[in-house]
């Protein structure tokens, strides 16, 4: 009997159509504890004698969680109903690829929780009931090429959402209010989807309440395969000022021809830029929207770009002063004239690219355009080290520095003061990773900050933040 009974709780589990969530007296499978984890295993309807790990609990305090791939050899493929709900040390999360399944509650309220990262190819084909309710910190989420459905107030209350990038091309259906709220925050938050595989934009996506809606401010939709937007997907997004709607050929809006007058956003308050002659200007027309249109014969224009670098880990940031639709490609060369080669291609809006391989103490140089634009002037930047990170204590009278070795410094230099914001006085160059201040005057209090030396001056770290003690 209960043979029978796991392999129809199995079968409801895997099709989505039940979430397990036992006690452990009336769980039907034995829990299994493994490191931080509680779960159970969960037997293969393909392969006789093969399990799966369905993780039930996390007794952790981890604020950056990876979750492993396996547990105790079984891989790892669900969760239980509530598993990390309320708490309130998550800050990131990076799921293992064959997680088909983020259950109700899953994360909700966990008001720290910031970053959720999908390994890939995910199998994650649904997000269920509030899943990610009261994320108040979460910044951006992906909707994965393998998401099927998304269930009710699964992202309600995330006031922090500003990034919602869509690669789904098999999102079909979503519940009630699933954005709810999110973004409310946010001075910019940005709807996004990939240009290679979206087909379908799901009816009510982002309808939710007046009273709560969903603080969308700005939609690009854009794909190869000119989708299908879902009757009154924007609907009530009072805050959306500009959907981008870039489609060469013609679309369906909606279900039917023609759908409603707010799948858009709201006339008279969203600005829509398409292309002349399509389907979706003659939807404008007909609902009165704004509208803009895009001129694929235009020239591009050419971004402005800065360098700055990172104080904490030494790198170059490019910046571009463009926020309009398309994308940037950054490029790098070690000469002004060499071969340049792509560093990345990203969305205009995001503003920045890190350039994370840079090696300290070296010169570079860069440029930047929007996809198929010229490229802007080159500028080059030399990466930086890292700035040291440094405590301070006082021992036996005296004042004891210590910080962590930087690769690539060749020596440290030592500054103090005795003001925290006053002029500061090299008072050591040394090679050790610590330093004995024992000139000090009891009862003085003295700050200090160290910097990190290259071969390379230009490429001298940042100074550190400024630590202080005081000798009694």
């Amino acid at each position: 009997m209960k043979k029978i009974l796991s392999i129809i709780l199995l079968a409801l589990f895997i099709c989505g159509a039940f979430t397990p969530a036992f006690t452990s007296a009336e769980n039907p499978f034995q829990e299994y504890t493994s490191g931080d984890y509680r779960y159970y295993k969960m037997p293969s309807v393909y392969n006789p004698g093969e399990y799966y790990a369905v993780i039930t609990q996390y007794r952790g305090s981890s604020s950056t969680l990876v979750i492993p791939e396996k547990l105790d050899g079984m891989y790892v493929t669900g969760f239980q109903t509530g598993t990390f709900k309320n708490n309130t040390k998550l800050k990131s999360i990076t799921l293992p690829a064959r997680i088909s399944q983020i259950p109700p509650s899953c994360f909700q309220g966990c008001s720290k929780l910031q970053t959720v990262k999908f390994t890939e190819p995910s199998s994650v084909g649904e997000i269920r009931e509030k899943a990610f309710y009261g994320c108040t910190a979460l910044k951006s989420i992906t909707l994965e090429t393998s998401l099927r459905y998304i269930g009710d107030s699964a992202f309600y209350n995330c006031t922090s959402l500003s990034r919602i990038y869509m690669k789904s091309y098999s999102l079909e259906r979503v519940g009630k209010n699933i954005f709810a709220n999110a973004g409310k925050n946010c001075s910019d938050t940005v709807f996004v989807t990939s240009d290679s595989s979206v087909q379908y934009i799901p009816v009510d996506m982002f309808n939710c309440p007046l009273s709560t809606p969903a603080y969308i401010n700005r939609a690009f939709i854009s794909s190869s395969y000119n989708p299908c937007i879902g009757k009154n997907a924007f609907k009530n997004c009072v805050a959306l000022t500009d959907n981008y709607v870039p489609f060469p050929n013609s679309t369906e809006i909606s279900d039917h021809p023609w759908g409603s007058k707010n799948t858009l956003g709201v006339p008279g308050t969203t600005v829509v830029h398409t292309y002349n002659g399509t389907f979706v200007e003659n939807y404008l027309k007909k609902y009165g929207y704004s509208y803009e249109l895009l001129n694929s014969d235009a020239e591009i224009p050419v971004p402005v770009m800065t360098l700055s670098s990172i104080a904490s880990s030494g790198k170059t940031r490019i910046s571009w002063d463009y926020d309009g639709m398309g994308k940037i490609q950054v490029y790098r060369s070690e000469t002004k004239t060499g071969g340049y080669k792509r560093l990345t291609t990203t969305y205009a809006f995001n503003s920045s690219y890190t350039d994370k391989t840079a090696e300290a103490g070296k010169t570079y140089y860069y440029k930047i355009r929007l996809v198929d634009g010229k490229f802007c002037a080159p500028k080059y930047r030399t990466c930086k080290l890292p700035r040291p990170v440094v405590s301070a204590k006082v021992t036996g009278g005296k004042i004891k520095l210590t910080w962590d070795a930087i690769d690539g410094a060749v020596s440290y230099k030592v500054y103090r003061s005795t003001e925290k914001d006053g002029s500061y006085k090299l008072i050591k160059t040394t090679t050790n990773t610590s330093f004995i201040n024992s000139s000090v005057q009891k009862g003085v209090t003295y700050y200090y900050k160290v910097r990190a030396v290259c071969s390379n001056t230009n490429g001298n770290s940042a100074y550190s933040e400024v630590v202080s003690a005081k000798v009694s």
